[in-house]
């Protein structure tokens, strides 16, 4: 083999292995891409699903009980939906205030009296839906409906430093801090 024939095969063997490389590139980046787009969708129906199986499990609910909460969360969801949004812009319109130039303290006033309402309305409509929630169910999961209410309410306590019953947590010790945390930093926001 002459050194022509050679730095030809050298070249197109260089050639083979760049075209590899980019199609193993492009196959990890593509393969990547796809799981992110999937994990990206699957939330919202993980979400219901989500919500089924807590229904069916924890309290025992039947596929008729099922499609009856599927009805009203939906209305549900569109209710709240429109609360939030509303409530987003508004809260917008608040903080653009700070950063103007002269900042109108009766307008941030009456954007908070309006959130206040609209804070209030939204709880309203939470409460009506878990009553509604209620009346699908019969005594023993309306029992359990309560015991599950109240864990859930209890995991999303608010910062220790915030949370009256501070003392109470197990993490609480004898010298008055919780565990973990330099003496004299729980009491400070």
């Amino acid at each position: 083999m002459d050194i022509f024939s050679k730095k030809r095969l050298t070249a197109w063997a260089i050639g083979i292995l760049i075209v590899l490389n980019l199609l193993t590139i492009s196959l990890f980046w593509y393969r990547e891409y796809k799981s992110q787009s999937f994990e990206r969708r699957e939330p919202k129906m993980e979400k219901q699903f989500r919500h089924e199986r807590l229904l069916k499990k924890e309290l025992g609910f039947s596929q008729e009980q099922i499609d009856k909460y599927k009805k009203l969360s939906a209305n549900f969801f569109e209710k709240t939906r429109q609360h939030r949004t509303s409530i987003d812009i508004l809260k917008h319109q608040v903080f653009d205030q700070v950063f103007n130039e002269t900042p109108d303290s009766k307008k941030v006033d009456e954007l908070g009296k309006q959130l206040g309402q609209l804070e209030s309305e939204l709880s309203n409509i939470v409460f009506q839906h878990f009553l509604q929630v209620k009346t699908i169910c019969n005594l023993d999961q309306q029992q359990k409906m309560q015991v599950l209410f109240k864990d859930l309410f209890r995991r999303s306590r608010p910062p220790r430093h915030l949370d009256p019953d501070f003392k109470k947590h197990k993490s609480f010790r004898k010298e008055g801090r919780p565990r973990g945390r330099p003496p004299g930093d729980f009491d400070q926001p």
